[in-house]
């Protein structure tokens, strides 16, 4: 689950800062990786301890590769933690760039799953529907968006308009200094 805050027709000015002022870019880069690395910590530091005992070590009985261990879909603290990463998505339609965004995500399996586990959708034993009636009963699924990283947006980012009218100021502005708008 992804969250988001967006900023619309804004590409091709900071295009063209890239291309005409790199210190005006460069700002702007690390304002919003600056946000983006606050809901990763935010993420990182409220993870909790094994959402239920025995979830360790968990392979999938179906595997791609015979020793992936990138598959695990165990609970380890730590590794969920490690898991939260900044990605940066360029988006293009036909070829053309049409959006920038910088995504806080999880990349441990294990993690994935308790992220967004919860509404009995895909449980087809029941050993499995026992884990997620477990793991609901001590964190409950929110009603929307994840257990973590929706908390963590709101922990981590605050006022997401302000920040949005901050970059929104940053853009401009550079924009205004080089001619471009």
């Amino acid at each position: 689950m992804l969250i988001t805050v967006r900023v619309t027709r804004m590409r091709q000015v900071f295009d063209a800062l890239q291309e005409t002022d790199k210190a005006a870019y460069r700002i702007l880069v690390k304002e919003i990786t600056d946000a983006a690395k606050k809901v990763q910590w935010a993420a990182a530091t409220s993870v909790p301890d094994r959402p239920v005992s025995n979830w360790g070590p968990w392979l999938p009985t179906r595997r791609v590769y015979k020793n992936d261990a990138s598959r695990d879909l165990g609970f380890s603290p730590a590794d969920v933690a490690s898991g939260f990463k900044v990605l940066k998505n360029n988006f293009k339609s036909y070829g053309i760039a049409r959006g920038i965004g910088w995504d806080v995500v999880q990349q441990n399996a294990g993690g994935a799953v308790f992220e967004v586990m919860g509404d009995f959708s895909r449980i087809s034993n029941k050993s499995g529907e026992a884990l997620v009636q477990a793991v609901n009963a001590r964190y409950p699924a929110p009603s929307r968006g994840t257990r973590i990283l929706t908390r963590a947006y709101y922990k981590g980012l605050g006022d997401a308009e302000a920040f949005q009218a901050r970059v929104v100021g940053l853009i401009e502005d550079a924009a205004r200094r080089l001619g471009l708008s």
